[in-house]
């Protein structure tokens, strides 16, 4: 029996928006008042249960077709450590037994377009970290992002990367 659970609002955030809403747990359609931002929610939401989560992110991983050249251009780009190679990965750490790492794996093919993730940097100082950046290998690259506050960079093997303004 549901008792009170079914009259109860839960915090769910939309898929869409990730507007946080009001919903009631087990309904399919939005509750009074629970608008999401673009009108698109329909049973499009995931409860938020702060303190509830068992995963953790461990390692993000970059394919690339040189995973040691790679790992150690953002060892340099990073200051963070390599603690394992062999000729089909590397993997990166901001410190011995730090996560997440970044790992990089060999594939056979060549990227060919945007990455849809990348990483966001936060430096000091915006302007001298992506001359740095540029002075160690990589390029500006222009993703149709226009004039924005953030930089778009690729390391020496395409992969497009962010250096955000200091905050």
């Amino acid at each position: 029996m549901l008792g009170d659970r079914a009259h109860r609002l839960v915090e769910a955030a939309c898929w869409t928006c990730l507007q946080v809403l009001h919903v009631r747990p087990g309904v399919q359609k939005k509750s009074a008042g629970s608008e999401c931002a673009d009108q698109r929610l329909r049973f499009n939401a995931w409860p938020l249960y702060p303190g509830h989560m068992s995963l953790r992110l461990e390692e993000v991983v970059i394919d690339c077709s040189e995973p040691s050249a790679l790992a150690r251009w953002w060892e340099v780009a990073t200051g963070w450590q390599v603690i394992d190679e062999d000729e089909d990965g590397a993997e990166l750490a901001p410190a011995p037994g730090q996560t997440p790492t970044l790992m990089f794996v060999r594939v056979a093919d060549q990227k060919r377009i945007k990455n849809r993730l990348h990483l966001d940097w936060v430096p000091d100082d915006q302007q001298a970290e992506v001359d740095r950046l540029i002075g160690l290998g990589a390029t500006r690259v222009d993703v149709g992002q226009g004039e924005q506050s953030w930089v778009v960079l690729a390391d020496p093997e395409g992969n497009e990367f962010c250096i955000l303004a200091a905050r």
